[in-house]
């Protein structure tokens, strides 16, 4: 479950033509990804958007088929959600007005249907969603059981800034698991910052401040990522200086 960072007042700050053109972009985005694993030979996920104003709900769940090896089946559903989340962050950071999003993935029990989701892991999400000060989407269950350390891209540890003042260890996805060219990640890291610049609030500065630090962190990660898989032949330009507030 993800939100709009600056969804409020969006209206005021931009043409209302540009901010219905970037959603209908990101719904348009998640409706293919629907479609895509609609008509996959033999799917073992059922992926859904659901969109609520400035929230998006995604789910995955195992198909009917697969309902009894679910507990096997679990940790290929948090990488395929993880990807579904990368990949909507990525296209909402290049849209030519860029959305920026923050939210919380749980696992648990949920009902989704065209018009409402329900169920435990929906609380949980809806719960920790808006706790961290930046732009960081992070696995909140506690029923999530941590993965061994593998060259992965999806996801990272992090250190992550909450919005009372404290703290907290999590994995987070990686906004960049999705890019596809090394010059897309600086256009990605960019495109994520963008919406901060709108407010000269000191809230938002230091909001803005934490998700910079967050990026760079992860940008590396995908830097290394890459270099180990050999898919990359030249690191991604970092910026030379701090990038102005």
């Amino acid at each position: 479950m993800i939100d709009v960072l600056g969804w409020k007042g969006i209206w005021s700050r931009n043409p209302v033509e540009s901010v219905l053109a970037s959603v209908r972009a990101v719904r348009q985005a998640a409706a293919e990804m629907e479609q895509i694993a609609a008509m996959h030979s033999d799917p073992l996920f059922q992926l859904r958007a659901l969109f609520l104003s400035d929230t998006v709900v995604l789910t995955t769940n195992p198909l009917p088929t697969y309902k009894a090896l679910h507990s096997r089946l679990r940790q290929a559903g948090r990488e395929q959600l993880s990807w579904l989340v990368a990949d909507v962050i990525r296209k909402g950071a290049l849209l030519e007005l860029p959305l920026t999003f923050r939210g919380a993935i749980a696992d648990g029990e949920f009902l989704v249907d065209k018009y409402q989701i329900l169920g435990q892991a929906v609380d949980e999400a809806a719960e920790a969603m808006g706790l961290a000060d930046a732009a960081i989407v992070w696995f909140v269950s506690s029923r999530v059981e941590t993965p061994p350390a593998t060259a992965s891209s999806y996801q990272l540890d992090y250190d992550m800034p909450l919005r009372d003042g404290r703290v907290v260890r999590v994995q987070a996805i990686n906004p960049f698991h999705c890019a596809n060219l090394e010059d897309e990640v600086d256009r990605i890291y960019a495109g994520i910052l963008k919406p901060f610049s709108e407010s000269s609030k000191l809230d938002v500065v230091i909001k803005k401040q934490k998700t910079q630090a967050f990026l760079s962190v992860a940008r590396e990660k995908w830097m290394s990522y890459k270099f180990r898989k050999g898919k990359a032949g030249r690191s991604p330009r970092l910026p030379s200086g701090p990038i102005e507030l």
